[in-house]
C-alpha cells in the first residue's frame, strides 16, 4: 500500500475555503485519512459530517480514492485564520467565531491586535517621514 499523499495547508484552503479547511483540521489533521471517490459519499460519512457534502464532494474530487495525510492546525492556517478575521464586514463577533471555528475573545483579540499593527505602522511610515525631510 502506498503511503498517504500529504496535502498542504493552502491547497485545502484553495479547495474548501478557509472556514471547511478549519473544519477539516480540526476534525484529522496530523493523521491520514482515505478519501473515497464522491460518488461514494453519503449523509452518516466522517468527512461529511466535519465538512458538509458539498466540501467533502469537492475535497474527495480533487484527490478521489486516495490515502491522504492532512496537517495540523499549524501557525500558517492560524495566520490565514486571523487575516480573514480581520477582513470579515457584515457579521457579529459571534458569527465571525462560529465561522471560523474560534471563541468571541479571540476575535476581538485578533481585532484588537490589528489596530495596534496598524499603529505601528503608521508609526513607521511617519517616523520614515521624518527622515526623508532632514534629506
Amino acid at each position: 500500500m502506498p503511503a498517504p499523499v500529504y496535502i498542504p495547508v493552502r491547497d485545502l484552503v484553495k479547495i474548501l475555503g478557509l472556514p471547511d479547511a478549519l473544519r477539516l483540521v480540526s476534525h484529522f489533521g496530523g493523521g491520514s485519512l482515505y478519501l473515497p471517490h464522491p460518488s461514494r459519499l453519503r449523509p452518516g460519512n466522517k468527512i461529511v459530517e466535519a465538512i458538509g457534502l458539498a466540501a467533502a464532494v469537492k475535497l474527495c474530487a480533487e484527490w478521489p480514492q486516495m490515502d491522504v495525510m492532512l496537517p495540523r492546525m499549524c501557525a500558517e492556517i492560524r495566520r490565514m485564520q486571523e487575516r480573514a478575521i480581520r477582513r470579515e464586514e457584515g457579521l457579529s463577533v459571534t458569527q465571525i467565531a462560529w465561522t471560523y471555528l474560534t471563541t468571541e475573545r479571540n476575535v476581538y483579540r485578533v481585532r484588537a491586535r490589528a489596530g495596534d499593527d496598524a499603529e505601528i505602522a503608521a508609526a513607521a511610515r511617519a517616523q520614515l517621514d521624518l527622515f526623508s525631510a532632514a534629506d
